[in-house]
């Protein structure tokens, strides 16, 4: 990373390489670590019988950190915290209950974000991998900054962003509307990395455009009320993609709006959380569309039709290639 600027936000900085993909292959990845430092940050509770990943491979970790929000209702923190330390007994252990953020850092030049908590998962998800020792360091002093402290408040002013950006671009490879490919790279985009993000706000001033939000729940119902009326004022076309275990609070978003320029698709095996607007805007993340005070991850990379193109497609694949399943609701385009 070659900063250009800094401030209380973050970095402006050139980033060496981003990797753009859907689901996680957390087994393949966390099989290639020995010896490297690692920061794992994940919600939920690593039953053996569940996910078998951390049990496999937490043993041949020599220098691992582990911060989970921890489902309370399904494990207990000590009985939490005694597993992974009968995996590890080296491990740090750290249980936030305000962790939803889905991080894996490996030393000395990788960052994974992702929307796919720790395991296999054959739903719907997103990932990027920066390849940057600047990232890696940045994010290691944050997640460290958050597993330390108590108060959200201490630590927002510090996490509010940190800005990536590169004055050129170089995409490798290309993505057709019938590509099977499975990841795209861009090396030196222009982008943002965020700690969370207040989408009224990041949407200020885009107009006459398409948006496509995918996610898996909404968890403040007027703020998504809000920001969607606000994207329609501006001219935009809104698409919402959700899972079906919410397909009421999408139902009660259209009788709210009540506009021909909004529509909603029900799916239930999305677990993403993506964004895209189609004048080649994306943010990727662990945040769902809606107000979050947890510990969350968000990325974003601007002016990249080829990252946009991706995205757009596996989503159209996925959510169009069984027809059978019965939970699906497509709005009238």
């Amino acid at each position: 990373m070659k900063p250009i600027k800094e401030d209380n936000g973050g970095i402006l900085a050139n980033l060496d390489e981003v990797e753009f993909s859907t689901n996680m292959d957390w087994d393949g990845v966390l099989s290639r670590i020995t010896d490297e430092e690692t920061i794992i940050c994940t919600y939920g509770e690593p039953d053996a019988e569940y996910n078998p990943f951390l049990k496999t491979h937490l043993p041949h970790m020599s220098n691992v950190m582990i911060v989970n929000g921890l489902n309370s209702k399904v494990c207990s923190e000590d009985a939490y915290y005694n597993k992974i330390k009968s995996f590890n007994s080296n491990a740090k252990v750290y249980i936030k209950d305000t962790t939803h953020a889905k991080f894996l850092l490996i030393a000395p030049n990788e960052v994974y974000v992702t929307s796919q908590n720790v395991g296999y998962s054959d739903w719907f998800q997103v990932t990027v991998h920066i390849k940057d020792q600047g990232a890696f360091d940045f994010y290691k002093k944050v997640i460290y900054a958050y597993a330390e402290k108590k108060l959200y408040s201490d630590l927002a002013k510090d996490w509010d962003a940190l800005r990536f950006l590169a004055p050129e671009r170089q995409i490798i490879g290309t993505i057709g509307q019938n590509s099977s490919a499975s990841c795209v790279t861009v090396q030196a985009p222009l982008c943002k990395l965020f700690r969370m993000t207040n989408w009224n706000a990041k949407f200020n001033n885009i107009r006459d455009h398409h948006f496509t939000i995918c996610t898996y729940t909404l968890p403040d119902y007027n703020y998504a009320e809000m920001t969607v009326k606000k994207l329609l004022s501006y001219g935009n076309k809104v698409k919402i993609i959700i899972n079906s275990q919410f397909k009421s609070v999408a139902e009660r978003l259209d009788n709210a709006i009540k506009d021909s320029r909004f529509s909603y698709v029900c799916h239930p095996a999305i677990h993403a959380k993506i964004v895209l607007c189609d004048n080649h805007s994306v943010w990727i993340g662990s945040h769902n569309f809606g107000n979050s005070r947890w510990f969350e991850s968000l990325y974003q990379i601007k002016n990249c039709p080829n990252v946009y193109d991706y995205y757009n497609q596996k989503l159209q694949d996925f959510i169009y290639s069984d027809l059978s399943i019965n939970d699906f609701i497509f709005p009238d385009e």
